[in-house]
C-alpha cells in the first residue's frame, strides 16, 4: 500500500507489521495536511493518493481519520448507521427469516389492534425495517472501558469491523500516550493486520516496529 503527496514530494509505503511515523516539522504544512485529510474524508478531491496495487482507496470510505484519540465516538453518525444497516442485513439473513417473519407478523397484529380504538384506518409497511426499529428502541454501542487506550482500541476494532476500514491515520498520537501504551497499540495494530500512519509535530524516541519519515522546515521530504 501507498501514500504519495505529488507536491509535497512524499511517498510512502506501508509495510508489514511496520508503523509509518511522519514528522512534520513545519507548522504551517502540519495545518495543510490536516485540512486537507479532513476535505479528503469528507470526498472532496485532494491531492493524496492511497492506493492498493495500483487501485486507488477511497478515502471517505476506507480511511478512518482520528484528531484527538480521547474524542473518538462508538455511536457517532456513520458508525451508528452502519451497525443499523448490518443489523437490518442480519435480521433478514437466511438464518433469521423465520424469526423475522414472526417479529413482522406480531407488530403487525399489534398496531392492527390499536386501529380499533381510532375512527380511521391506517396501513404499517408489508416489511418491518429492522434498521428503524432497532433505532426506535434505542439500540446503541456500549462504550465501558477502562483507560483511554483500551477505548482507542475498541473503537479501531469496531470501525475495522463494522466499515472495513483499511488505514487508520493519526495525528499526533504520541502526544497522548506514554512509550509504553503506544507499543501496546502497536501490537495490537500488528496482531490484526492494521495499516497505521501517525503525523507527529515533532520527533520522538523511535520505537522497533515504527519507520520515521520527515519534512522538514522547508519542505523537503526525508525518508
Amino acid at each position: 500500500m501507498m501514500l504519495v503527496q505529488a507536491e509535497l514530494g512524499i511517498s510512502i509505503k506501508l509495510k508489514e507489521n511496520k508503523i509509518a511515523v511522519v514528522v512534520i516539522e513545519n507548522p504551517t504544512i502540519w495545518r495543510d495536511i490536516q485540512k486537507s485529510f479532513i476535505k479528503q474524508i469528507s470526498g472532496e478531491e485532494m491531492n493524496w493518493i492511497l492506493s492498493q496495487e495500483e487501485a486507488e482507496i477511497a478515502w471517505n470510505k476506507y480511511v478512518e481519520l482520528i484528531l484527538n484519540p480521547l474524542f473518538v465516538d462508538e455511536n457517532c453518525k456513520h458508525v451508528s448507521s452502519k451497525f443499523l444497516q448490518s443489523i437490518q442485513n442480519i435480521s433478514v439473513s437466511e438464518k433469521r427469516w423465520l424469526r423475522y417473519q414472526e417479529l413482522n407478523r406480531i407488530i403487525h397484529n399489534f398496531f392492527y389492534d390499536i386501529e380499533m380504538e381510532f375512527d380511521f384506518d391506517f396501513e404499517i409497511d408489508e416489511n418491518i425495517d429492522t434498521a428503524k426499529l432497532a433505532r426506535a428502541v434505542g439500540i446503541h454501542i456500549v462504550q465501558e472501558y477502562d483507560t483511554d487506550l483500551e477505548r482507542l482500541i475498541k473503537y479501531c476494532i469496531l470501525v475495522r469491523d463494522l466499515l472495513k476500514i483499511q488505514v487508520f491515520i493519526f495525528f499526533d498520537l504520541k502526544r497522548f500516550f506514554p512509550k509504553k501504551e503506544i507499543q501496546i497499540f502497536y501490537d495490537e495494530a500488528k496482531g490484526r493486520k492494521w495499516n497505521i500512519i501517525l503525523f507527529e509535530s515533532g520527533q520522538f524516541n523511535v520505537l522497533r516496529d515504527e519507520k520515521y519519515f520527515i519534512l522538514d522546515k522547508d519542505g523537503c521530504f526525508i525518508s
